[in-house]
């Protein structure tokens, strides 16, 4: 079996005040996923409660919203889901979301990430040599975009995220910051999309098609968006599981997104893992 880092995305959660809405996500049809953390973001900070239902109609919550309130730590911070909940390929999850807050919830994105499951053979998956040697190592890239609105977004797509010759790479995390004269440190606002060096993309948008993850949940900075001070630039919180192996000379790819800000940013992206050298 091949597992494949895998984000479905659900994008414009609005609730009314003290109210409840049920969102569906889709999901895809090439292989069945295992979802094992989700995240938030614009979501209120200790102000709504979540309920995943399968299809089996089992409520993955118990309590009513006062005993179950969702916190989720920090946006952007990942809440574990062990042990993993599986759900088969073409099926829906359907997402049960109470404001708790009293001011409703306006534009909330929530990120369920986990694995799809392949077949050998199914897609693209290299592995490691059987003898290596590994070595710690970051790769930086940096990216200007232009400063975007809700109604018409700045897009950078397809760029290369470059593997250099001498070893292939394994990602592990991922973190991000916007370079001084900026929008401050903040990578909030941004969104992603990782893709493969075959454009195949590690997300999906919960109505179907590539999905726009946060960048924050992916290339993440202590206290998600809310970041003021350069102490805290490039340390990742956010382990990338399974690992991304990518061979040398290859790459992956990655379009960003943007809708906010004030000026151009120049956002700087490093893949955190090893250098992979065949013995």
């Amino acid at each position: 079996m091949i597992e494949r880092h895998q984000d479905y995305v659900l994008r414009n959660i609005n609730v009314t005040a003290n109210g409840t809405e049920t969102f569906i996500i889709q999901m895809d049809s090439d292989a069945p996923f295992a979802l094992r953390s989700v995240a938030t973001s614009g979501m209120p900070f200790k102000g709504f409660q979540f309920v995943i239902k399968g299809i089996d109609d089992r409520l993955y919550t118990a309590g009513t919203p006062e005993t179950a309130v969702d916190s989720l730590l920090y946006p952007g911070t990942f809440y574990i889901v062990y042990p993993q909940i599986p759900f088969a390929t073409q099926l829906q999850i359907q997402v049960i979301i109470t404001d708790l807050s009293g001011a409703g919830i306006t534009n909330g994105v929530m990120v369920f990430r986990g694995t799809k499951l392949y077949r050998p053979g199914t897609v693209f998956g290299p592995a490691y040599p059987a003898n290596f040697s590994e070595l710690n190592f970051r790769y930086p890239f940096n990216f200007t975009i232009p400063l975007g609105t809700t109604n018409s977004p700045s897009v950078l797509a397809g760029q290369p995220l470059d593997i250099e010759s001498d070893a292939d790479f394994v990602v592990r995390m991922c973190s991000a910051f916007v370079q001084p004269l900026g929008d401050g440190y903040s990578v909030g606002h941004n969104d992603v999309i990782l893709r493969d060096q075959y454009q195949k993309p590690y997300s999906t948008d919960s109505g179907g098609g590539p999905g726009w993850v946060p960048m924050e949940t992916l290339f993440p900075l202590p206290n998600g968006d809310a970041l003021s001070s350069a102490l805290w630039w490039s340390v990742p919180d956010v382990t990338i599981y399974p690992e991304i192996y990518i061979p040398k000379s290859q790459q992956l790819l990655l379009d960003l997104r943007r809708t906010n800000g004030t000026q151009n940013n120049t956002i700087n992206v490093i893949l955190h893992g090893s250098k992979i050298f065949q013995a």
